[in-house]
């Protein structure tokens, strides 16, 4: 009884020792940049239509588009 009470204590004071370590956190790869946001995806599925991948203002009509289609004001008229 005695002897399963010392083994549970050590692996108890094993454990909560282990979870105090903090391990390295560094970034083995370069950053890479982040692409505009009207470059846009090379999946065409995921496209919405009348939006051209890489034309600024095609994205930002269908931004617009989207967002009004979203305002509140303009679905009570």
């Amino acid at each position: 009884m005695r002897r399963d009470a010392v083994a549970f204590s050590v692996l108890a004071i094993a454990l909560s020792l282990a979870a105090c370590g903090e391990r390295v956190q560094t970034v083995n790869s370069p950053k890479k940049a982040d692409a505009k946001s009207w470059q846009g995806s090379e999946n065409a599925a995921y496209t919405a239509a009348g939006w051209n991948p890489g034309d600024r203002t095609s994205w930002e009509n269908q931004i617009h588009t989207r967002n009004q289609s979203q305002n509140e004001y303009n679905k009570v008229k």
